[in-house]
């Protein structure tokens, strides 16, 4: 059986959650951090794909926890330099917009790349980071990381049938970011 919580009135499965997280994150693109605890399975696959396609992000990417913060600076890559024999240069993924970006087993991150990620959550605008908590234990994500993960989903005891097609209403969420700039 899904998880399921009583909340005020109101039954909450996962479904309930992605939608109010999507919607939140929408409305205010600052919140656009989610932990996803869960093994790597197709009701994952499944729960990313479902995530991404109400994102309609215009780029995804996907970051490893072996990866060096000047991998996302424009800075020369020395190895497709050398590979290639002329300069060749990181892109500066973070001064995208519209980008989801894909943080993946996050309890194994090195910490000086979960401290870089924890300093572009802290002051995100436009972009939404999913950090993927793959653990087998009671690991988590590096704390510094974890603190600034606004919203966290379990997937443990979720059924691939319990996943349903989520939708949100784009036209509440554009009002709601106008009422929002209206009261500022």
């Amino acid at each position: 059986m899904t998880n399921k919580i009583d909340f005020l009135e109101h039954e909450l499965d996962v479904n309930a959650l992605i939608q109010g997280i999507l919607t939140i994150s929408s409305i205010d693109p600052s919140l656009g951090s989610l932990s996803v605890k869960a093994k790597y399975s197709t009701l994952r696959t499944v729960f990313l794909s479902n995530l991404l396609s109400l994102l309609k992000p215009k780029r995804l990417k996907k970051i490893y926890p072996f990866q060096n913060p000047t991998d996302f600076a424009n800075n020369i890559n020395m190895v497709d330099t050398l590979t290639f024999g002329t300069p060749k240069y990181n892109e500066d993924i973070f001064s995208s917009d519209d980008i989801a970006l894909i943080l993946t087993n996050t309890e194994k991150m090195e910490k000086g790349l979960a401290t870089f990620l924890r300093n572009k959550i802290k002051n995100n605008s436009n972009k939404f980071f999913v950090a993927l908590d793959e653990s087998e234990s009671n690991e988590v994500p590096r704390e510094n990381l974890s603190d600034y993960l606004i919203f966290s989903i379990n997937l443990d005891g979720t059924r691939h049938k319990d996943l349903k097609k989520v939708t949100i209403n784009r036209k509440k969420i554009s009002e709601a970011k106008e009422n929002l700039v209206a009261s500022q």
